[in-house]
């Protein structure tokens, strides 16, 4: 979700979008830029300097209206010149004066690689700062952004003297910052805030907000919360549109306390919060599997006597239904329609997912239908929700002709989509659908995870199919090497008074298996490394089993696993064990920091 609040920001600092004219191009996009600065020079007196320091917002909006609309006074002095008969000559020499519209359109008539400055620079004169922010903006939403920056880039290689140099002053610099997100430019945003100091320009409360926004589409929340302190230091007042994005990032960063303590803090500086922030803070509690908590926010909304809006009922659908409340996220979902207020896709994404999480798969179906009857198009997140609600239900053929749909409307499959899809068939028994879904899945460059293949290896292994337990044995070993499974030894403290590894009298093998499948390849490809090293010419590593009291076989955490191994798993793996006649035994059945002894 976008933090920043659009209505805000453009009063803030977009500027006129405004017409300054209806004059005709008279010049051609063709022209040589180092020409462009040379003849649009000032015709006399001295330059412009700066004044030495660093000024205020005040200072700099002062500085760019001071210098701005030469082009006016241009046109102005050559009035004064026109006498009695005489016909006043517009085109001879003058620049023509564009509107924002039609200096957007004239940059996106121009081919390739023509010259953006070269066609719009005569024009630019009759622009200030906050047109020609404008103007950025403009040409970034008609997805233009290159020739926004090549034309800033220019203003800003313009020496102090050019009548063009006031510019870029400090709302065209927080509007190149802030076009630096949708494409991810964090750099070049960091690089923009740099130049403007070089520059002695202040950066205000939209520079910050605004690169605080660059940070969250970077993923750099840690960074956001950096600028937001250097705002702090800097003596700036954050706004609500600040408040909001520091919502946002606390959501993102999985500090949902400090998400909903901004709240207070904002009423602290006697700013009240509006929709889109409590909006956020809801969010942010979802995000981070707070659900009771984005209840009482959406309580402290009604309070505060505001109007719940889409996106507050969406986010409420989403809470109640995280907190297995599928009636409520219903009657909100009525409220919403009564009220009249836009469903979309993330609307109905959240309700069928708490129809997944009630395992009402037949009404996550009925809802489907209903939403693209109103014209909403599913996404990703629609397809998996639904998928998973038909696995849980068991009717992997309904998951199927979901995941067939999917494709069908050109929405791309991911990780959780597989994986949805391998468990309905591997729940089902269909182990032959679950490799040939596991195979399109690898042919897709989905990459899987620990999940897809315990379920995947353990749906081969249970079929009693010699070659598709040697496949299972195949997909245990890729797994392995790709990090899913691997083997973590450590001492295990037997009560001795020694410490440290040496002087532990266990040794503990932690296996990552969480499934009968996967314990039993654990074990085999865990006893082919210990028969590997007893065996070994230098006997180094046998050293690693002298002097120990007991060798212990624990299933355990992995990094990809959040829970032990399963009491189905460690019964299967102990059986096994039993039938080689091996001297384990069963331990004493409480759990070590590694799973299950």
């Amino acid at each position: 979700m976008d933090s920043r609040d659009s209505d805000t920001r453009k009063g803030a600092y977009s500027g006129p979008h405004g017409r300054y004219g209806r004059g005709q191009a008279c010049f051609s996009g063709q022209n040589d830029i180092a020409q462009v600065h040379d003849t649009y020079r000032p015709d006399g007196g001295p330059g412009y300097h700066r004044t030495s320091g660093r000024g205020g917002p005040g200072h700099n909006g002062n500085r760019g209206r001071s210098r701005s609309q030469s082009g006016y006074k241009r046109l102005w002095d050559h009035v004064k010149t026109v006498g009695r008969g005489d016909t006043l000559d517009t085109d001879g020499g003058m620049p023509c004066e564009m509107s924002v519209e039609e200096l957007v359109k004239l940059c996106s008539s121009l081919p390739g690689g023509a010259s953006a400055v070269a066609a719009v620079a005569p024009a630019l004169t009759y622009l200030d700062s906050r047109a020609m922010a404008a103007f950025m903006k403009e040409l970034a939403k008609t997805q233009q952004l290159s020739r926004a920056m090549e034309i800033f880039d220019w203003l800003k290689s313009l020496p102090a003297d050019h009548e063009l140099y006031s510019l870029c002053d400090v709302y065209t610099f927080t509007t190149a910052i802030s076009l630096m997100g949708p494409s991810q430019q964090l750099r070049r945003a960091l690089e923009l805030v740099g130049e403007m100091r070089a520059r002695g320009l202040s950066c205000n409360v939209h520079t910050y907000s605004a690169l605080m926004n660059v940070c969250i589409k970077c993923d750099a929340c840690d960074l956001a919360l950096d600028v937001f302190k250097q705002m702090h230091e800097d003596r700036i007042r954050p706004n609500v549109v600040t408040y909001n994005t520091l919502v946002d990032v606390y959501g993102k960063t999985g500090q949902w306390e400090q998400a909903v303590r901004v709240l207070d803090d904002m009423r602290e500086e006697d700013l009240e919060p509006e929709v889109r922030t409590y909006n956020t803070a809801i969010i942010a509690c979802n995000m981070c599997g707070q659900p009771q908590e984005a209840l009482k926010v959406h309580q402290k909304l009604l309070e505060a006597g505001l109007q719940p809006i889409s996106t507050t009922y969406t986010a409420l659908i989403s809470a109640y239904g995280k907190a297995g409340q599928l009636d409520k996220a219903l009657e909100t979902f009525q409220t919403m329609m009564q009220r009249g207020c836009e469903r979309s896709v993330i609307t109905y994404s959240a309700l069928i997912s708490a129809c997944e999480k009630a395992g009402r798969w037949e009404l996550a179906l009925q809802l489907f239908d209903q939403m693209q009857r109103e014209g909403c198009a599913p996404n990703t997140v629609t397809y998996n929700s639904l998928i998973t609600a038909c696995q849980q239900g068991g009717q992997p053929e309904k998951a199927c002709e979901v995941f067939e749909q999917m494709k069908h409307h050109g929405c791309r499959p991911d990780v959780v989509t597989f994986a949805a899809l391998i468990n309905a068939y591997h729940r089902a028994g269909q182990w032959h659908k679950c490799l040939q879904a596991f195979e399109q899945m690898q042919q897709q460059n989905c990459k899987p995870d620990s999940f897809v293949y315990q379920t995947v290896i353990d749906s081969l292994w249970q079929t009693g199919v010699a070659w598709a337990q040697a496949r299972a044995w195949q997909l245990y070993g890729t797994a392995a090497r790709n990090w899913q499974y691997r083997f973590t030894v450590q001492a295990a403290n037997s009560g001795s008074s020694g410490g440290g590894f040496g002087a532990s009298r266990d040794l503990e093998y932690i296996v990552p298996a969480f499934t009968p499948g996967v314990a039993v390849l654990a074990l085999r490809k865990w006893l082919l490394e210990v028969v590997a090293q007893l065996s070994s010419d230098s006997g180094s590593r046998s050293l690693l089993f002298m002097g120990r009291d007991r060798i212990l076989l624990s299933l355990g955490r992995s990094r990809h696993a959040k829970e032990p191994g399963s009491s189905t798993a460690c019964q299967t793996l102990l059986s096994v064990l039993t039938g080689f006649r091996s001297p384990f035994r069963p331990g004493s059945g409480a759990v070590t920091p590694g799973g299950y002894v």
